[in-house]
């Protein structure tokens, strides 16, 4: 995904710390959906079940951050029986 992720050293005020360097990448578009037999008080990302998924995107490098710069989010609900719920995540290059 051209993601790159470098850890390196530094000192803050005497004590050596790590933070990590992220380049590269570019804008994807995020639909996730969410399959469950009620319908949600809001039907939004993080609302529905994907700031898990997100997390995990950006750990992988599959996306480069979960903030508004980086992805465009689409959230949907679909209504399935009990029981069969479910959360799809598509990711697409924008």
């Amino acid at each position: 995904m051209g993601i790159k992720r470098k850890t390196e050293g530094y000192v803050d005020k005497g004590k050596v710390k790590k933070r990590t360097i992220v380049s590269g990448g570019r804008k994807r578009k995020i639909v996730l959906t969410r399959f469950s037999s009620m319908e949600p008080d809001e039907i939004a990302t993080d609302s529905i079940g994907g700031k898990i998924p997100l997390d995990r995107l950006s750990h992988a490098c599959i996306i480069r951050d979960d903030c508004r710069k980086w992805i465009e989010r689409n959230a949907k609900w679909t209504k399935v029986p009990p029981k069969q719920g479910k959360v799809t995540v598509e990711v697409y290059e924008l």
